[in-house]
């Protein structure tokens, strides 16, 4: 199957998580701000920061969305292409790893395609994820987390339209920057081994470039120092080994996840790592050994980056998007691993119960995929008003892109969205 048409598959599987919004419009947090500042500033919004960082796509996404609707003077227009680029970007980032040539990792695409979905699922099961701009950046890191896995196990450089897709991802996250060192491994091996073309250098000159950029407009904040503060450092530093262990528990799925104290989590964590290490090294030996470090050292500075900075009581809660990224690494390595079982364990009960479990966390995640909110509701049966669902349909009766009136709607968690009126 064509990249493309396996992109419109996997775009149909995504929306069939809840349908409605296709033709519901509501607008969600953030995604508020980005359209607001593109309403007020046009353009001039793109170099303004939110949340400390720069969020290139987002704002890309607001302004192009308020054009369509100044096109068609609709304010259903704007909301409907806040979540249609969300929806294709987000596709994109999560089924790279089947369009892109991964067999030496798992050789048949359809079960990459699989994998996929899986992963689509596991992010699915953090707050927020599905359907809008704001969270995109999670999946982002995923994508580009594959990309720096295909960079150094495979030597696969991205081509033109992935590279400018991970460089407006690198402008859009400051986590996404982590991709600056499989560029760099690529690089200077390429280097060493004279085998490197001047378009690698320069992309690798313009990822580069675009994380400085990023972390410039951290430091610009005010929060830069955290960064190099050594104390802060010091105290995240267990913090974030407990943490990649007991992460592993995310295989099992949040909902199941949640029932686990802190001690069981450590154990299963240490379970399911077992299993993954085992399997790499069985499976792939030297090669397995390098994965193991690559994935461990993403999980790790990961994980610094959320314990450097404190959070409140509520991001620390297991369900947060934070944690959407360590979880669905962590089910890439555990369903990749299953997916070469064949390869790696030759007793049939043990590898006839790995696939039963395996189907088991799938059942159990899927039924809970696309939570929206700390309330746990879901898109099917979540209260749409609160996201200005009647509001937005009232108030485009009377919108006027070319009038100077504006007129704010309130949404939940004290979001405002303002709408051009007559």
């Amino acid at each position: 199957m064509k990249p493309f048409y396996m992109w419109l598959l996997f775009v149909i599987l995504y929306v069939s998580f809840s349908t409605e919004v296709l033709w519901r419009p509501f607008i969600f947090a953030e995604d508020t701000l980005f359209l607001n500042h593109a309403l007020n500033d046009g353009f001039k919004s793109l170099f303004y920061r939110h949340a400390e960082y720069w969020e290139m796509i987002s704002r890309l996404s607001g302004n192009l969305a308020v054009f369509l609707g100044r096109g068609a003077n609709s304010y259903l227009v704007t909301a409907f292409v806040m979540k249609a680029i969300a929806i294709a970007i987000f596709s994109y980032y999560i089924l790279y790893f089947a369009i892109a040539d991964f067999s030496w990792l798992v050789k048949e695409r359809w079960k990459r395609f699989l994998i996929s979905f899986i992963v689509l699922i596991w992010f699915g099961n953090f707050f927020n994820s599905f359907y809008n701009v704001t969270n995109i950046h999670w999946a982002g890191e995923f994508f580009l987390f594959i990309v720096g896995l295909n960079l150094v196990f495979n030597k696969k450089f991205p081509g033109v339209f992935c590279t400018v897709i991970c460089l407006l991802t690198c402008m859009n996250s400051p986590e996404a920057c982590l991709v600056l060192i499989p560029f760099a491994i690529y690089v200077l091996s390429g280097i060493i081994d004279k085998n490197i073309r001047p378009r690698e250098v320069v992309v690798y000159l313009l990822v580069f470039a675009a994380a400085v950029l990023q972390f410039y407009v951290i430091k610009l904040s005010g929060n830069g120092s955290k960064v190099t503060d050594a104390g802060v450092i010091l105290s995240a530093l267990p913090k974030s080994l407990v943490s990649i262990v007991t992460s592993a528990c995310y295989v099992l799925g949040n909902e199941t996840m949640s029932y686990l104290s802190t001690a069981w989590r450590l154990i299963t964590g240490c379970l399911f790592w077992l299993f993954i290490i085992y399997s790499y090294i069985k499976f792939r030996r030297t090669k397995g050994v390098l994965f193991l470090m690559y994935v461990s050292a993403f999980l790790f500075m990961h994980y610094m980056i959320i314990h450097i900075k404190p959070l409140n009581a509520r991001l620390l809660n297991q369900d947060y998007w934070i944690y959407s990224c360590p979880a669905a690494v962590l089910a890439f390595a555990f369903f990749c691993a299953a997916a070469n079982i064949r390869d790696i364990i030759a007793i049939d009960t043990v590898r006839h119960t790995v696939l039963l479990l395996s189907a088991a966390f799938i059942i159990t995640e899927v039924s809970h995929a696309g939570k929206i909110d700390g309330l746990g509701g879901h898109y099917k049966t979540y209260d749409y008003d609160m996201l200005g669902m009647k509001q937005i349909e009232e108030i485009n009766k009377t919108v006027d892109f070319n009038g100077r009136n504006h007129k704010t709607l309130k949404l939940y968690a004290g979001w405002k969205l303002q709408a051009p009126v007559r």
